[in-house]
């Protein structure tokens, strides 16, 4: 069940029986996927955690830029065929004595010998809830990070802002459960932002990527903007010239 996109040639420092077992799969990668695979995996103590992972699933619901498929899954019911599935994954966790926590650890630790060396290439982001802002959600989220760069998972942080001064540069982070619309944002932003890097790296669709479509969505904002000040101009005149007309008869 590995993804189109796991490697593109056989690696050089695996052992020869394993190199092997490549081979037959790289012959039959010759179709760019049309749909991508989206894994949102979390575990919650409290909920808090889950209720950060519904809203990151929210922000690849509502991604339309291309097909996506979702799994949601904790850590207790996802298997090594969910990661293997997975075009990208968000990883959600409690934070823990700044890190993440023993039950996200321990699903990584247990499934390591199945997974190791086939997941190189999948996308990867982070989202953390702690018991307080400055509680240590973004060395959480940094930790998660470190353990999917471990795989071969290509990781990224978000550089745009949900609201004033609230960005997810480390990935998603809340205070407890996310109650203010910035945060559930935040949380849609992620989803949203490993979608478009799916349908980017994965689907080939550079035509997506962030930055045009910012770009283009500045533009017909702008477009949209002017043709509003058009319109009053034209109302104004129009009533100008009506009044003017009520005057002289």
């Amino acid at each position: 069940h590995t993804s189109t996109h796991t490697v593109s040639q056989t690696q050089p420092h695996l052992e020869a029986g394993v190199a092997r077992e490549f081979r037959p799969q790289l012959q039959t990668m010759s179709e760019t996927p049309i749909t991508g695979k989206v894994l949102v995996l979390y575990h919650s103590g409290t909920g808090h955690t889950a209720q950060m992972a519904k809203h990151v699933a929210e922000g690849v619901e509502r991604y339309d830029g291309a097909l996506m498929e979702l799994r949601v899954r904790t850590v207790e019911e996802a298997t090594a065929e969910d990661i293997f599935w997975c075009d990208g994954i968000a990883c959600g966790t409690p934070t823990h004595l700044g890190g993440y926590s023993f039950e996200m650890k321990r699903f990584w630790d247990q499934n390591s010998d199945k997974i190791w060396s086939k997941t190189d290439g999948k996308i990867a982001c982070a989202f953390s809830s702690s018991g307080g802002y400055g509680g240590g959600t973004e060395t959480a989220c940094l930790s998660m990070l470190i353990v999917l760069m471990n795989f071969g998972f290509l990781t990224f942080g978000v550089t745009d802002y949900v609201a004033t001064k609230f960005t997810a540069h480390y990935g998603a982070i809340t205070a407890r459960a996310p109650r203010d619309e910035q945060e559930k944002d935040s949380c849609r932003r992620l989803g949203h932002r490993l979608c478009e890097w799916i349908a980017v790296y994965v689907l080939g669709r550079k035509d997506l990527h962030p930055l045009l479509t910012t770009k283009a969505n500045e533009h017909q904002a702008e477009e949209a903007k002017q043709k509003k000040r058009a319109a009053r101009k034209e109302n104004f005149e129009k009533s100008r010239k009506e009044q003017q007309q009520e005057d002289s008869s």
